[in-house]
């Protein structure tokens, strides 16, 4: 049985350095299936190769929904 590896993260790395944390404003690291804030470890989704910058849709680092 093959096992599927998470899908990898295509941004280009100029747009990626001009986009920033909706909720601090923080730099922004593209992961294998999410964008991480640097500065507040929010994990923000991506959907068919654009991150879903909304505060409200990110989860923290320990997994919970960011308020």
């Amino acid at each position: 049985m093959e096992s599927k590896a998470a899908p990898q993260v295509r941004l280009d790395p100029s747009a990626l350095g001009q986009l920033a944390c909706p909720a601090c404003l923080g730099a922004l690291r593209a992961h294998a299936d999410h964008v991480l804030c640097a500065a507040c470890g929010r994990i923000y989704p991506v959907m068919d190769g654009i991150p879903v910058l909304i505060a409200e849709r990110a989860q923290r680092p320990d997994g919970s929904v960011a308020p």
